[in-house]
Parts: structure tokens; C-alpha cells; sequence
């Protein structure tokens, strides 16, 4: 779930469509967006969304049935899928498990890597790993087994205007902010909470990580503005169930100081903020799915 400018772009997956697309300023269903299926421009099960950095007209879409990329107009809805569809990548190649894109031909990922992060350039063979260390390691580690990265999978947020970009993991209190300038991505600020409790395994053929029933769980839902970063805090083990509903909310800027917390009414799983940091949007599902607006005014 995300909000660019006044458009609300959920997943709601039907027979026909993966999302839907609501104005939030006129409270009303706009149309749907990304067709199910396997011709051009059409979207297969998962597939996320994402923000286009200084884009408030499209929408980008990690493909990770195909770990493809593309992107939609956010102008119009319920039409050809082809005229609303650009910027296709059939297959990101190698070994990344999330990405996300932060330049017009500059993609920053996840996955198999010896360091945190890997950057790949369309029309390039290869990709080259960043000079960011995992947390959490011991010294004497000299090299990274497969399940560190199984271990600390997350999601990425960008910044609207581009200059900075988030990763959360949801399997433990963890955030990094990277800072892009001119193509060049380094650390700024890192927030490491409890090490993530997993059982892993190392063997290519089956590379693993699953967390323990004592592992406490992290940031469960996200969102950007150029002001502020909020995080949707969980603190829960599986043994206290829920751990991936919660309703703390945790406020960063982008320089990874801590601005306030507040509770929500309810336990959610989802969360999005509008541009102006006047309203916050959750979701959660009890059978039926719930939008519910908070005021913020504005921080």
C-alpha cells in the first residue's frame, strides 16, 4: 500500500486485477491497475508496488514471479494495459531476491551477496556489491553463509525526491537509510535492534532461514515523505501471535534521529502517509478489508 500524491494504490487482488487505486482526497474509487495473467504488460502472483523517485504519474512494479520490472500510469485505469505499460524489464538477472529502482537505469537490491547490498545497471552483465557490511556479524567471519541474507530479507522505501533510500526488516527491529548522490550509494545511518532468532540453513539446494517461536519480530509496515520516515513497529514473538499486526507507530527523519511515537486504536499490518505528513492511512484484515484515516496535521 502506498500514496502517490492523492492516489491510494492497494493491493486487492480479484480474478481480473492485482490492485486497486482510490483518490484519498475525494474519498472515492478511481479504477483498478496491473491485469492478472501472462501476456504483455500483464502481472503474475507476487508483485509489489513501489514509488518512482520524483514520478507522481507512474508506478513502478517488482515482477517477482519473473523478478521483472515495470512501470504504470496512475493517469488512467481499466484500459489497455499496454498503453498504461513502460520502462518493462522481462528479467533482473543474478542473484537478488528484492530490488528497487532509484535512478532511470540504476536499480539497488538485495539477495545472495557477501555484502548488504548490490547495484545493477540495465543493459550491464554484471552488478557490483556495496561497501555496506551485514549487521549483526562477529569479527571473525570471513565469509557469509546463504543464511544471513535468507535471514534479513526487508523492503525497500525510497525517498520521494530521490536523495535517500530505506530498508526495513520485518523479522527484527533493524533499518538502514542509504544516501544516493550522483549514482553512488552509502550508508548514512543504521538502527540495529535484537538480532534476528532463526534456525538457518547454508545448502545451495535449499537455503533457508525461519525464526524461531522467541524471535521478536520488527518493523512490519513502512512508509516515506520527504520529511519523515514511519514505521510500523511489532515487538511481538510468534508465541504472543500477531507479530506481523501492530499499532505503534515510530517517527525517524532522514538523518535516523527519533521524532516521536504514537499508538493507533487498532492493530494493523499496513500503513501509508500522505506527501504532506497530514494524514496516515492503515490497513488490516478481519475477514473483509479495512481503511481507516488518521489526521496527523502535518507533524
Amino acid at each position: 500500500m502506498i500514496i502517490i500524491k492523492d492516489k491510494l494504490v492497494i493491493g486487492d487482488k480479484d480474478d481480473e486485477y492485482y490492485f486497486k487505486v482510490f483518490n484519498v482526497m475525494e474519498e472515492k474509487f478511481e479504477g483498478n491497475l496491473g491485469k492478472i495473467g501472462e501476456g504483455p504488460c500483464e502481472i503474475g502472483f507476487p508483485t509489489f508496488i513501489q514509488a518512482i523517485p520524483n514520478n507522481l504519474e507512474d508506478i513502478g512494479l517488482v515482477l517477482k514471479s519473473n523478478f521483472g520490472y515495470q512501470e504504470m500510469s496512475l493517469l488512467s485505469f481499466d484500459e489497455s494495459e499496454e498503453t498504461n505499460c513502460k520502462n518493462g524489464i522481462e528479467k533482473i538477472a543474478f542473484d537478488f531476491m528484492n530490488y528497487v529502482k532509484v535512478a532511470d537505469s540504476l536499480f539497488v537490491g538485495t539477495g545472495i551477496f557477501q555484502k548488504k547490498y548490490a547495484s545493477f545497471k540495465i543493459g550491464e552483465q554484471s552488478y557490483e556489491e556495496l561497501a555496506i557490511d551485514y549487521p549483526y556479524l562477529s569479527p571473525e567471519m570471513k565469509s557469509i553463509p546463504n543464511s544471513i541474507p535468507m535471514s534479513q530479507q526487508g523492503k525497500f522505501r525510497i525517498k520521494p525526491d530521490g536523495t535517500s533510500l530505506l530498508f526495513t526488516h520485518s523479522s527484527n527491529p533493524f533499518f538502514d537509510i542509504l544516501e544516493i548522490e550522483n549514482n553512488n550509494i552509502t550508508l548514512k545511518f543504521r538502527m540495529e535492534g535484537e538480532a534476528p532468532d532463526f534456525i538457518g540453513s547454508d545448502s545451495p539446494k535449499s537455503m533457508s532461514a525461519v525464526m524461531t517461536d522467541e524471535n521478536k519480530y520488527g518493523f512490519v509496515g513502512s512508509s516515506t515523505t520527504d520529511d519523515f520516515i514511519y514505521l510500523l513497529y511489532s515487538g511481538k514473538t510468534r508465541i504472543q501471535e500477531n507479530e506481523n499486526y501492530a499499532n505503534e507507530i515510530w517517527v525517524f527523519d532522514w538523518d535516523g534521529n527519533l521524532i516521536k511515537k504514537f499508538l493507533l486504536d487498532q492493530e494493523v499490518n499496513q500503513i501509508a502517509v500522505s506527501s504532506n505528513d497530514e494524514f496516515l492511512i492503515s490497513y488490516h484484515d478481519d475477514g473483509k478489508p479495512n481503511l481507516t484515516r488518521y489526521d496527523l496535521g502535518g507533524q
